[in-house]
């Protein structure tokens, strides 16, 4: 492992191995909440969503910005910025199968 850092709240943790890959991890179940992402050297922003992370070997640094949401409301607001109306029934059924159809984003 080249670099570790926790989260400003302390529940999730950014591995970067040799490989060059960054890794997300949820402290209190231990699982992988997200996808890997390129870096080996890692760090939080101060905002906690951020994750700069630094390619050793390829000399470059990406920053990871919005990766991680505590807050419903905020990520509902980002997410219906980008989209218009709300889910059909269809679309609940395939998408969020389980999940009963509900006005999230308004029309």
């Amino acid at each position: 492992m080249l670099g570790l850092a926790f989260s400003p709240d302390g529940r999730t943790l950014a591995t970067g191995d040799v490989t060059e890959v960054t890794h997300l991890w949820d402290v209190a179940s231990h699982e992988l909440p997200g996808v890997p992402r390129a870096g080996s050297q890692v760090a939080f922003g101060p905002d906690g969503r951020s994750l700069p992370a630094a390619i050793w070997n390829g000399g470059t640094t990406r920053l990871w910005r919005n990766i991680l949401w505590r807050d419903t409301d905020v990520l509902r607001a980002q997410v219906c910025g980008l989209v218009r109306g709300d889910l059909t029934k269809a679309a609940w059924a395939t998408d969020a199968p389980g999940l009963p159809p509900q006005t999230v984003c308004g029309s």
